[in-house]
């Protein structure tokens, strides 16, 4: 047989960045976690929360495989922690190529929710830690969608037009609602 059990390699994780003609390692570039959600949510019970990951996989270092997600809630500073960290598991499951959780009535009661975001890729090299804080309005907060690519660039002298769609909070009482983008 060509193959033995006996026979193992292993590769260093930095090998593909080494350069050999250096003494010093060249590491791998480390992922970025980049997330899009909001910092405030409406009032409404089972107001949706959505942590959108997706753009990770457009930074350098994201690699040519999917990444692997972790979301996790802050033990210390996310209400309803055991609901919120309960639906998260579940909805992450081994993490590779989940790049998106959404939450809704695990929120209820709750004010303050902290998360931290962190991306590997598939040679194991992992982001900082991304931390982001909702908080929940004393008010209903209508949901906003801009339709654009997770990362826009231009110029900041540029002249941009963005299609954006507005949605009542489902709990808004109120009989007229003016919403100006500026």
């Amino acid at each position: 047989s060509m193959c033995s059990d006996q026979l193992e390699r292993f590769v260093d994780a930095d090998f593909p960045c080494d350069r050999q003609d250096t003494e010093a390692v060249e590491l791998c570039t480390t992922p970025t976690a980049l997330v899009q959600a909001p910092t405030e949510i409406g009032e409404c019970p089972d107001t949706v929360l959505t942590l959108d990951a997706a753009a990770s996989a457009l930074t350098p270092g994201a690699g040519i495989k999917p990444l692997k997600f972790s979301f996790v809630a802050d033990a210390t500073r996310c209400d309803n922690y055991a609901e919120v960290s309960s639906a998260v598991a579940s909805a992450l499951g081994d993490g590779i190529g989940v790049d998106t959780i959404t939450l809704a009535s695990e929120l209820n009661g709750g004010s303050t929710f902290v998360f931290f975001v962190i991306v590997e890729n598939f040679l194991g090299a992992r982001s900082s830690p991304f931390e982001l804080r909702v908080a929940r309005a004393e008010a209903a907060i209508p949901t906003i969608t801009i339709a654009a690519k997770p990362i826009t660039v231009f110029r900041a002298s540029s002249t941009v037009a963005l299609r954006a769609t507005a949605t009542l909070a489902s709990c808004f009482a109120g009989s007229q609602v003016l919403i100006d983008f500026a």
